[in-house]
């Protein structure tokens, strides 16, 4: 049998012969459904690509707002984004030249296992890796300040067993805010110490924690939410030199064992709203991977 598309008939062919069907044009039934096939597999690649664009473009607008954030807060004292990749300096990116020294066994993530668009992070061993800086915050216990970051826990404990990783601190005044067994703290480390303690995180999934302290009051943030907070508490004593990872700055202790990214210090507190914007803005370069080892 032969259709012919112009006419629209059909035809038999004589007898003895096997029906076919073919078009006017040339082309088998066959050739005509492979045709389509490719012209639906192009399509779907172009969609894809189109998505792509859109989503990195998305990406890198939530970065850049993230960075004006920064720039609107005129008591960002020390802001590091983790992008060098390698060596053992980490540089501060607030203009106050606060730059870390890394000891032990932290280790560069390549920019795909940080995540899209991320383009660096930090990853700590929980054995024998921290950040040390030099003395940030004004001395005063009664200093306001605010610490925040990115994390992204790999395990639940850390070397010996503990389940205390160190995120943010002050030597001597041992301020800190940390992850006990996944659920978020922030005190004074010994000494008379307290804690408020709010929120709780998953493995393998970027957080963003912040700690406040208003000079009298302490609060917590998860993921741009108040989880504990305000509550009265006190420092008794002076700040001392920042540390990335562990609570003290002589020797590693309570170390983090995940990854870190877009890490601050501020010399004031920063409100709830302004803790709102920042997560908002990093959420769309922290959401789009997980588990970065």
């Amino acid at each position: 049998m032969m259709i012919y598309h112009r006419r629209n008939t059909l035809r038999k062919k004589r007898a003895g012969f096997p029906p076919t069907l073919t078009v006017s044009a040339g082309f088998t039934l066959v050739e005509l459904l492979v045709t389509i096939s490719i012209i639906s597999v192009l399509a779907s690649v172009i969609l894809t690509n189109i998505n792509s664009a859109r989503e990195k473009a998305r990406i890198g607008a939530g970065k850049h707002l993230y960075a004006q954030l920064d720039s609107t807060l005129n008591e960002v004292v020390g802001k590091w984004s983790f992008e060098e990749g390698s060596g053992s300096t980490v540089r501060d990116g607030s203009g106050y030249g606060n730059n870390g020294t890394i000891n032990g066994g932290a280790s560069w993530p390549t920019a795909s296992q940080c995540g899209l668009e991320l383009r660096g992070c930090l990853s700590f061993n929980g054995t024998n890796a921290y950040i040390v800086f030099g003395q940030i915050l004004p001395p005063s216990p009664t200093q306001p300040f605010t610490f925040a970051a990115w994390v992204n826990i790999t395990s639940p404990t850390s070397a010996g067993g503990t389940y205390w990783k160190t995120i943010i601190g002050t030597h001597i005044s041992l301020a800190q805010i940390a992850i006990n067994n996944l659920t978020v703290n922030m005190g004074q480390n010994g000494g008379g110490g307290w804690w408020i303690t709010g929120g709780d995180i998953a493995l393998g999934r970027w957080h963003h924690i912040v700690g406040v302290y208003d000079g009298a009051k302490a609060s917590l943030f998860v993921d741009g939410r108040r989880t504990s907070g305000p509550t009265t508490h006190a420092f008794s004593n002076s700040h001392g030199q920042t540390v990335i990872g562990s609570y003290r700055a002589d020797f590693g202790a309570e170390l983090m064992n995940g990854v870190i990214d877009e890490a601050r210090v501020y010399s004031e507190a920063l409100t709830a709203y302004e803790i709102q914007q920042m997560y908002g803005e990093g959420a769309s370069t922290h959401r789009v991977a997980e588990n970065p080892n």
